[in-house]
């Protein structure tokens, strides 16, 4: 819906200056654009020359079902239609993952160009913050070669992020069940069509997690007993533990984690595994072997020693 458009300087032989107010239907908010336009190439469209600034308000997230949040955003662009280069920042105050449901402010900045004849979008870099945690992407959201639709593909990565803010988007308990530093890189593929978010994505990634603690009383005192025991002491006598190394590969699709190479070391012991997890069924299956540096008589007493 166009709701206002003034024009200058209307010739065919030099660029015409505008101003366009309009709503844009996805995510459905406002957009305000002012800038110059053409002259217009008879012979390839996509070589017309195109610049602005613009700004985009109030657009509703929540849409895409499984996101939340009002979204603001304002840039600048330059270019051709073939071709527009366009950067800008994007504020989220009120961001949200459905299952989550905990709000957080995501901030953006990013870099990218868009193919105006064909409305695919390429992103060259993206820096999103939230919390501690600052994470970059890159990718597309475009047309593949053969097939309907836009499939996205993403590359995201971080080098000191907080696997607390993560977890804090996907959880719906105040406290994030584990805290500590995390690394990881993974490639993402969301194809079009309208099965659910969690059956359609796919994701190939290796991740890390350093002095990693966690929230749960119980839990933590499960780790702590069992780092004492594979160093054949008493819990009593040992201060608080951490998890330390916890890395892996997963590989993400039809709502399946299989990970592979998972390891993870807590003092006196360390641990390797490979198995699944199910995202939507919450299913676990991980199975492997421990290794404890005293001997396994010695990590516990009584009967059972």
């Amino acid at each position: 819906d166009l709701h206002e458009a003034s024009f200058r300087n209307v010739a065919w032989n030099a660029p015409l200056g505008y101003h366009l107010r309009l709503h844009n239907p996805n995510p459905p908010g406002e957009i305000t654009a002012n800038g110059q336009f053409g002259m217009w190439d008879q012979g390839d469209a996509g070589r017309t020359p195109v610049s602005g600034q613009y700004k985009f308000e109030h657009a509703d997230l929540s849409v895409y079902g499984g996101i939340a949040g009002m979204l603001s955003s304002q840039g600048e662009f330059s270019g051709t239609l073939g071709h527009i280069n366009i950067s800008g920042t994007t504020d989220t105050p009120d961001f949200e993952v459905r299952m989550g449901e905990h709000r957080v402010q995501l901030m953006t900045e990013f870099k990218a160009y868009v193919d105006a004849t064909k409305g695919d979008t390429f992103l060259e870099r993206v820096d999103a913050h939230f919390r501690k945690t600052h994470i970059v992407a890159e990718g597309s959201i475009a047309k593949p070669p053969k097939g309907v639709g836009k499939t996205a593909l993403l590359e995201l990565r971080t080098t000191n992020g907080r696997i607390e803010d993560l977890l804090s988007l996907f959880v719906k308990k105040e406290r994030p069940p584990m805290s500590g530093a995390i690394t990881f890189g993974a490639k993402v593929e969301i194809p079009p069509g309208d099965r659910a978010f969690l059956e359609k994505v796919k994701l190939q990634g290796k991740f890390g997690i350093g002095g990693g603690q966690f929230a749960k009383t119980s839990v933590q005192e499960s780790v702590e007993r069992l780092s004492a025991g594979a160093r054949g002491e008493k819990t009593e006598d040992d201060p608080q533990t951490v998890l330390t190394d916890l890395t892996g590969q997963v590989s993400l699709a039809g709502g399946m984690a299989h990970f592979s190479d998972l390891s993870f070391g807590v003092p006196g012991a360390s641990a390797r595994m490979n198995g699944t997890y199910g995202v939507i069924d919450h299913k676990i299956d991980l199975r492997g072997q421990m290794q404890v540096d005293t001997k396994i008589s010695k990590t516990t007493n009584g009967a059972k020693a």
